[in-house]
């Protein structure tokens, strides 16, 4: 580090001699950071660099970026920032009152003074609590405080509410939800949560009766039960999580002195190796099988700069170079306004032979992408696919095209106010969205929940959850758990006859270990467990990274995963998102014959093919505009499913072929690939400073996983965080249908851009977007920082966003504030310059090995 000579800091340089530098005015304003990468891969230097100007006070009026994309901002006479301008001209106005607090936002097609105004939210305070919030629609929910200023209760637009009873240590000893499923909790005298009762009301199913919880004298959990599973976990000198039994199956983990992850055996006898470099970046990765003495090479990696992951060489000879836009002196393509971008990205054999999979894009000044364009056929001739985005001033999906190759494709996409689908024109056909607005039942408008779809009809319960599909086929049921988990999907046969097509498990965690799926015609069921890597903690935020390391069907193993030393939380994934998903998904897969297979992901961490140890294309893979998966075999010919059963898909989740959700591994967030929505897989928004999905910014907290729409992030430890920013995201008690509106995986499917603001349920067909008025982020909106925040819901198709989830914090941004290890004592309203959120003070116990809701 170096200083000027007022002790301000001037420039960083790491260990690779990686450097940022910072110019300053006289006032100590940074006018521009310039940052100067070295490659692991190619000889120069990489520099990216910023600008800023100030007015007079110091108020910062405008952002560029070495693309030219230009964000400006204005303020009033209180500092209170009241409009942003972001690179395509699209203005958002903000309102305030005289303590500063957001009263109004009115988001502007272009600037503000065409009076285009795509959407408009209220809030109303008393006593500095927020007490109500309105949404674009007109739909109010109303909070609820005691007299410590502890929200009592929320209700929502359709009269149905949560409640909330506090201990005299401000720990929440009983919530009820709107289904009336009472939860009883239990703390220690650290204020740790050791034990929940659950006593769940009408038409929730009894899986989960109780959780319990121990811990170390070091606040460590070493265990976590339910009726399900037991978890143990032990430990080093240093803290480092070196054993992990799950019902059993026992993993264990060796560690260097500076915590990286060396070696990490499977509970089958697979050991994966992984080796790092100056900067504590995963080098190499081995794997050694059960019996063998040496491990065998799988990947080693490459980095422009600090963190941008450039180029992964596999053993099998297919390797992947991965081409960043936005540097000075490279002029990007035309058209393309990316800046830290993903360019294009090529998986290929060594020394420039036969093309797995090719692919160039481009961004607009929003980074927003345009343009996804295969540049190499997959079958030797000139089928090119080739993807077109539009979007509208908020940064939502309004058009789609994929041409060249025989999935082909036109949509147009139409929201109302909160950003909830009217219609969808898919290739000239219209497609109706309705939500009808009887009261009481079913009231749907006033919850963001749909009645009809393109899909058929639905049916929620009050939570918000999606328990009945009536479609063109036999209509489907949905049950959930009390913390609204998808647990049983059921079904009517052709003669009428009930029956049950998939059952799910969840551990203490919230995670899900394990699922059956019932044959038809008299076959058994296929029973499938899951264990997780809970020897990991890539992001360092004191919780497992909660990935799957190994598959079982019945009693045998049918996949483990080679996972790297990084998770997608890391330093590499929330400085560049793009870096963390790519290595996210597994390198590689050994199948129930002892084959390894090598994955081969986009930038978004996308399955696009598997190779095998020749290099040959075992299988492809590729998507629709939120998700919605498609197969084919090695020479490109449309496949109904996958051939070898992989189920590893779309932004490395798990596809629920029984089902058509996807399964999220950690927190278990389902989501929904039918039909358009939120457009996760290509949309990249980082220009007005709103951070999409999978991105990390300020407004967000530091949160890698961000929907500007309904406010919600995924924390780095994956689970959901509501920013109730009223104004600018959507009513603080949005209750977004997330399956109900979306019908394409949404969410943490990797998209910066939101298509309707009320995304498919928690990314789940059956998820309901109900906010959890409690979940608060730390951060959100603001710096990072803060308490916490917690978690609302559990972030699973079947859980309801309306619950007010005890899920814990994360920590939700960068630094500052209470760890949020300890219970939920207390929520507070919190005023930001943009809008509102709820900072909660310790949400349920957050331990060193995950979150307990």
């Amino acid at each position: 580090y170096t200083y000027d000579r007022a002790g301000r800091l001037a420039s960083v340089v790491d260990a690779k001699g990686n450097a940022t530098a910072y110019t300053r005015d006289a006032c100590g304003n940074v006018l521009a950071t310039t940052q100067t990468d070295l490659s692991d891969v190619t000889a120069g230097r990489q520099v990216y660099a910023q600008t800023f100007t100030y007015d007079t006070l110091g108020r910062c009026i405008t952002a560029a970026d070495g693309a030219g994309n230009i964000v400006s901002n204005a303020y009033d006479a209180c500092d209170n920032r009241v409009a942003v301008t972001d690179p395509l001209g699209n203005e958002t106005v903000y309102v305030y009152d005289g303590l500063g607090r957001v009263t109004a936002t009115l988001h502007y097609d272009g600037v503000r003074s065409r009076g285009i105004t795509i959407n408009t939210t209220h809030v109303e305070y008393r006593n500095h609590r927020l007490v109500s919030s309105t949404d674009a629609n007109g739909n109010t929910t109303a909070y609820a405080y005691d007299a410590c200023d502890r929200l009592t209760q929320t209700t929502h637009a359709d009269n149905t509410a949560e409640s909330l009873v506090w201990s005299p240590r401000s720990n929440v000893a009983r919530s009820v939800d709107a289904n009336g499923t009472a939860i009883t909790n239990q703390y220690d005298l650290c204020d740790r949560l050791v034990r929940r009762d659950i006593a769940v009301g009408p038409g929730v199913m009894a899986t989960t009766t109780f959780e319990s919880f121990a811990y170390d004298g070091l606040g460590r959990l070493t265990s976590a039960e339910n009726d399900t599973a037991t978890l143990l976990y032990g430990y080093d000198s240093l803290g480092n999580r070196i054993s992990s039994s799950q019902n059993g199956a026992v993993s264990t983990a060796t560690f260097d002195g500076v915590g990286n992850r060396r070696t990490s055996i499977c509970p089958s006898g697979y050991g994966v190796h992984t080796s790092y470099d100056a900067l504590n970046r995963p080098l190499a990765v081995s794997l050694l099988a059960p019996g063998e003495v040496d491990p065998a090479p799988v990947a080693m990696f490459a980095y422009d700069g600090a963190v941008r992951l450039a180029k992964v060489t596999r053993a099998n000879g297919i390797n992947t170079r991965a081409f960043w836009n936005g540097a000075q002196g490279v002029p990007n393509a035309d058209g393309d306004h990316g800046w830290h971008q993903v360019a294009k990205i090529n998986h290929a054999q060594a020394g420039g032979g036969r093309v797995v999979d090719q692919r160039a894009s481009l961004y607009d000044g929003n980074q927003n992408k345009i343009l996804r364009a295969m540049t190499a056929p997959w079958d030797g001739t000139a089928n090119l696919v080739t993807n077109q985005y539009g979007y509208d001033a908020m940064h939502r999906l309004r058009h789609s095209r994929r041409s060249g190759h025989i999935v082909a494709g036109d949509f147009d996409y139409v929201y109302d106010a909160n950003g909830n689908r009217l219609q969808v024109t898919n290739n000239g056909a219209f497609e109706a969205y309705t939500m009808d607005a009887a009261t009481p039942e079913p009231a749907d408008f006033q919850m963001n929940q749909y009645t009809t779809t393109p899909f058929g009809a639905e049916l929620h319960d009050a939570q918000g959850n999606r328990i009945g599909l009536a479609g063109a086929g036999e209509p489907t049921f949905y049950r959930y758990d009390y913390a609204d988990r998808l647990v049983q999907v059921d079904a009517i046969d052709p003669i009428g006859t009930p029956v049950t097509v998939a059952t799910y498990r969840y551990d203490a965690l919230g995670r899900r270990i394990g699922k059956t799926v019932f044959g038809a015609g008299g076959l058994p069921p296929t029973v499938m467990t899951y264990v997780y890597d809970d020897t990991r903690d890539d992001d360092c935020d004191g919780a497992a990274d909660d990935r799957v390391l190994e598959v079982y069907t019945g009693a045998a193993v049918s996949s483990v995963s080679v996972l790297t030393g990084a998770s997608g939380g890391g330093a590499a994934a929330t400085s560049y998102a793009a870096t963390g998903r790519m290595l996210s998904p597994p390198v590689g897969f050994v199948d129930a014959d002892g084959e390894l297979l090598f994955t081969h992901v986009d930038e978004r961490g996308h399955m696009l093919a598997l190779t095998d140890a020749e290099g040959r294309v075992v299988e492809r893979y590729d998507y629709g505009d939120f998700g919605t998966p498609m197969f084919f075999d090695a020479a490109g010919a449309l496949q109904a499913g996958s051939l070898i059963g992989n189920d590893v898909l779309a932004a490395g989740l798990r596809w629920d072929a029984e089902t058509g959700l996807y399964a999220r591994e950690v927190h278990n967030p389902l989501y929904e690939g039918k039909g358009p929505g939120v457009n996760p897989l290509y949309e990249e928004k980082s220009g007005a400073g709103e951070n999409p999905l999978y991105e990390a910014s300020s407004s967000a907290g530091g949160s890698p996983v961000y929907d500007p729409m309904t406010g919600r992030a995924l924390s780095r430890t994956g689970g959901v965080k509501t920013l109730l920013d009223p104004g600018r995201y959507g009513t603080a008690a949005r209750k977004a249908s997330d399956g109900k509106k979306h019908f394409e995986v949404t969410s943490k499917l990797h998209s910066r851009t939101s298509a309707g603001g009320t995304r498919a349920q928690d990314h789940n067909s059956s998820r309901s977007n109900k906010t959890a008025s409690l979940a608060a982020p730390d951060g959100g909106g603001g710096d990072g920082g803060g308490d916490g925040g917690t978690r609302a819901q559990d972030h699973n198709s079947s859980r309801s966003n309306k619950t007010a989830s005890l899920a814990a914090p994360d920590g939700g941004g960068d630094g500052g504030g209470d760890s949020g290890y300890s219970p939920v004592n207390r929520i507070v309203p919190v005023a930001l310059d943009k809008g509102l959120r709820f900072k909660t003070r310790h949400d349920t116990a957050k331990n060193s090995i995950g979150n307990i809701r």
